[in-house]
C-alpha cells in the first residue's frame, strides 16, 4: 500500500506550520522575540533542539538549553505549541525526560509535543563525555524511553525492567495535561528506524523536502504500521525542512543561497528539496508533500532570523492552508 492510499481510509488531516529555532544560537531575548512574533502571525508551533555545541564545534554564539527554553517559552506564550526537535535518548534517563515533558505541558496549558530521537553526534557527546552505542542499541533504547514515558505519565507506580533502562517503583508526581501528550519519533532509518516509528510513534518526523526519498519512506512506513497491526492513517507525518520564499527574484536568490551555505545542499537541487520561491509556488510545492500525507511542516529558520521573510510566508502562504496545531487532542 502506498503513503497516498494510506492516507485515503481516512480523512485528509489540516496542515499546520511550525517553527524549527535550533539549535538556538541566538540570545534568549531574541529567542523570545521571534517566538512571540510566530505566535502572533499565526503560525502554530515551535521546536526547539537538544544540541549544546552549534555545528558540533565551539563558536561565540550563545546557546539556549533546550529544556529550560522549553519550559520559559511555555511560561511566555499563550496559544502556540512547542516541541523538542528531538530530545536524544542519550542526553538523560528517559524517566527524567517523562517528568520534564509533564512539567512543560503543565506549564504551558497542554501544549507540549514531546520529540524524541536516537542521538547521533560523535563530537557532540565526547565534548560532554556521554557514551553514543552503536545505532541499533540507541534505536532500542528508543523504543524502551517512548514505553517509560507513557507508564510514568498514565500510572502511579511504575518498575520496568529493559535491555538498556530500569525503573523501581518509579513515579511522575506531575502529570501531563494531555492525555495522552504526543509524542514525535525523528528516525530516518529504513531497517530500524521507521520499525520504531510504526510501533510506537504518535508523529513521524523527516528531515529534508526530497520529495522522492519521502515518498520511499512513507511506503516503507505505511508497510510497517501493517506489520504492526496499525492503521497507517493513526500516525501523523511531518517534515523538517528550510523555505526561501521571496516576492522578487533578487531576493529570493539571496535567501536560496543563504539555505544553501547553511545547509550545503547542492546548488542545482537545492529549489527542489525545500520550500522555495514565490509564496505561489511555495504554495504548490506544500500542496505535493500534503498530497503525499504531511500534515505538519516544520521550517527550519536560519540565523540572523529574517523578519521579512517570515511575515512574506505568514502573509502569502498561510492562508491558503487551514491550520490545526499539532497533537490537538483536548487536556484532560
Amino acid at each position: 500500500m502506498t503513503a497516498a492510499s494510506a492516507m485515503s481510509q481516512g480523512p485528509r488531516p489540516s496542515l499546520s506550520f511550525g517553527l524549527q529555532l535550533g539549535p538556538q544560537t541566538v540570545p534568549w531575548s531574541e529567542l523570545r522575540r521571534w517566538t512571540l512574533k510566530a505566535e502572533g502571525l499565526g503560525f502554530d508551533s515551535v521546536w526547539l533542539a537538544d544540541h549544546f555545541i552549534w555545528g558540533f564545534r565551539h563558536t561565540p554564539h550563545q546557546i539556549v538549553e533546550m529544556w529550560s527554553g522549553l519550559a520559559a517559552l511555555a511560561a511566555s506564550t499563550t496559544r502556540i505549541r512547542l516541541g523538542s526537535l528531538v530530545a536524544s535518548v542519550t542526553h538523560r534517563n528517559p524517566g527524567i525526560t517523562a517528568v520534564s515533558a509533564a512539567t512543560i505541558d503543565q506549564i504551558s496549558g497542554g501544549r507540549f509535543v514531546l520529540g524524541l530521537g536516537a542521538g547521533w553526534s560523535e563530537r557532540e557527546h565526547r565534548a560532554y563525555g556521554i557514551p553514543l552505542p552503536p545505532p541499533s542499541t540507541r534505536m532500542a533504547m528508543l523504543a524502551e524511553a517512548i514505553q517509560i514515558c507513557r507508564l510514568l505519565w498514565t500510572g502511579d507506580r511504575v518498575s520496568f525492567e529493559g535491555k538498556h533502562f530500569h525503573l523501581d517503583d518509579a513515579a511522575c508526581e506531575i502529570k501531563p495535561l494531555q492525555n495522552p501528550l504526543p509524542i514525535l519519533v525523528g528516525a530516518m532509518g529504513e531497517q530500524i528506524g521507521l520499525r520504531v516509528v510504526a510501533q510506537h510513534a504518535d508523529i513521524w518526523n523527516m528531515v529534508g523536502g526530497d520529495l522522492e526519498v519521502l515518498s520511499r519512506k512513507l511506503g516503507v512506513l505505511d508497510r510497517y504500521c501493517e506489520e504492526a497491526g496499525r492503521n497507517p492513517a493513526s500516525l501523523r507525518r511531518s517534515i523538517e525542512v528550510p523555505i526561501a520564499v521571496a516576492t522578487d527574484k533578487v531576493t529570493l536568490q539571496r535567501r536560496l543561497e543563504r539555505v544553501i551555505q547553511h545547509r550545503g545542499y547542492p546548488p542545482e537541487r537545492a529549489a527542489e528539496i525545500i520550500i522555495a520561491g514565490s509564496p505561489e509556488q511555495c504554495i504548490e510545492k506544500i500542496q505535493r508533500y500534503g498530497e503525499l500525507g504531511v500534515s505538519e511542516f516544520m521550517l527550519i529558520t536560519l540565523t540572523p532570523f529574517d523578519d521579512d521573510e517570515l511575515e512574506t510566508f505568514a502573509e502569502r502562504v498561510l492562508p491558503a492552508f487551514k491550520q490545526n496545531a499539532i497533537g490537538s487532542g483536548e487536556a484532560s
